[in-house]
C-alpha cells in the first residue's frame, strides 16, 4: 500500500459541503435546502468512535413533537400506550440488537423529498455492505443521481473500519484506484463525504438503545410485497448531533427543521429489521404547502457471506495533506 500526502480531492471538489464551524454548517443546511426547493428534492451518522455494541449507547426516550411518517394520516394503532405497544417496541429493540450482532448485511439508501402534489425526486442513492458486529463497511454513494447537470452531482466510494475510513471518486471506467485515508475521529472536520458512513448503523444503534415503552406504533405498510410493522422512536438531537445524523445538517438540525428530535422509523418484517429511516416535514419557502424530506435504508442479506475489503486495494494517500 502506497501512502502519500496530498490535498484531498473530495474536500476540494465538495468544499460547499465542508463546514468549519456550527454557523457555517447551518448556512450549508440552508444552501442544500434551497437547492432542494429549486430541484424539487432535498438530501439526508454513529459516533466517530462508534460503540462496539448498542448497549454502550445512551438510552433513547420519548420527546415531544409531531409524528413523521411517509404514509398518509391514518388512525393510530389500537394498542397505543398499552402493554401490547410496549411488547411491539421491545420487538423493535430486539431486532435492532440482532442486526448489530450480525456478521454481515446489505443496505440500499434512497434520500429525497416528496412534494405536496405527491411527486418525488431523489437527492441521493447508495448501496453498501456492512459487518455490524465489527463496524466494517463499504458503500458507493451518489449525490443527485437523476440530475447530472446539478453542480453538486457526484459519486464516491467509502470504506471504513472502527478507527479509519477511506474514500475515492471513481474514474471514467467506474473504478476507484486511488483512495484517500483519514481517521474517523476527523469526520467533523471533513466534507460531507467524511460523514456518510456514520449514518447507516447509527440509526440501528439508536433503536437498539431505546426504551421499548418509548416506541409508538404506526400503521403497517407493504414493503416489497411483504407486510411490515412500523415503529416510531423520537431520538433527541443531543444524541444525533455527535453521531453526525443527518450527515449534511447534523450540527444545524434544530435550526434547519425546527424540531429537537429525529423521528426515527423502524420497519420490521417477520421480526427482523427491514427498513430504518426518517421523514422530516417543513414548509417550502415558496409555498405554505411544504414537502416531506425522507431518508430510507432498506436492509437485506443479513448473515450472507460478504467480503468487505478494508483497507481497499489500490494507492492510498493521506487526506488533508499539503
Amino acid at each position: 500500500m502506497t501512502s502519500t500526502s496530498v490535498r484531498p480531492i473530495v474536500s476540494r471538489q465538495l468544499s460547499v459541503l465542508e463546514p468549519p464551524d456550527r454557523r457555517q454548517t447551518v448556512r450549508i443546511a440552508v444552501l442544500l435546502l434551497a437547492a432542494a426547493l429549486v430541484a424539487g428534492c432535498a438530501g439526508g451518522a454513529a459516533s466517530p468512535t462508534p460503540p462496539s455494541s448498542a448497549s454502550a449507547a445512551p438510552s433513547v426516550g420519548a420527546s415531544g413533537g409531531a409524528s413523521a411518517s411517509a404514509a398518509p394520516p391514518s388512525p393510530p394503532a389500537a394498542a397505543t400506550g398499552s402493554a401490547a405497544s410496549s411488547a411491539g417496541g421491545q420487538a423493535a429493540v430486539d431486532a435492532a440488537h440482532a442486526l448489530l450482532a450480525a456478521s454481515s448485511a446489505r443496505f440500499d439508501l434512497t434520500s429525497g423529498s416528496v412534494r405536496a402534489d405527491g411527486t418525488s425526486q431523489a437527492t441521493a442513492r447508495a448501496s453498501g455492505e456492512v459487518n455490524p458486529a465489527r463496524d466494517l463497511g463499504a458503500m458507493r454513494y451518489m449525490l443527485f443521481p437523476d440530475d447530472p447537470a446539478n453542480p453538486l452531482a457526484t459519486a464516491f466510494e467509502v470504506r471504513w473500519s472502527p478507527s479509519d475510513f477511506w474514500f475515492a471518486q471513481p474514474d471514467s471506467t467506474g473504478d476507484a484506484s486511488t483512495w484517500q485515508h483519514a481517521p474517523r475521529v476527523d469526520a467533523r472536520d471533513m466534507a460531507f463525504v467524511g460523514r456518510v458512513q456514520e449514518e447507516p448503523l447509527a440509526l440501528v444503534r439508536f433503536a437498539a438503545a431505546a426504551d421499548a415503552s418509548a416506541f409508538e406504533p404506526l400503521p403497517a405498510e407493504e414493503l416489497e410485497g411483504r407486510q411490515a410493522e412500523r415503529w416510531l422512536i423520537r431520538v433527541p438531537t443531543s444524541l444525533t448531533e455527535p453521531a453526525y445524523v443527518p450527515p449534511d445538517v447534523y450540527a444545524g438540525f434544530e435550526e434547519a427543521y425546527g424540531i429537537d428530535h429525529l423521528p426515527l422509523e423502524v420497519w420490521l418484517v417477520d421480526g427482523a429489521v427491514a427498513r430504518t429511516g426518517y421523514v422530516l416535514s417543513r414548509t417550502s419557502a415558496t409555498s405554505e404547502e411544504g414537502n416531506r424530506v425522507q431518508t430510507w435504508y432498506d436492509w437485506s442479506d443479513v448473515g450472507a457471506k460478504l467480503d468487505i475489503e478494508v483497507p481497499p486495494t489500490g494507492t492510498i494517500v493521506e487526506a488533508g495533506g499539503a
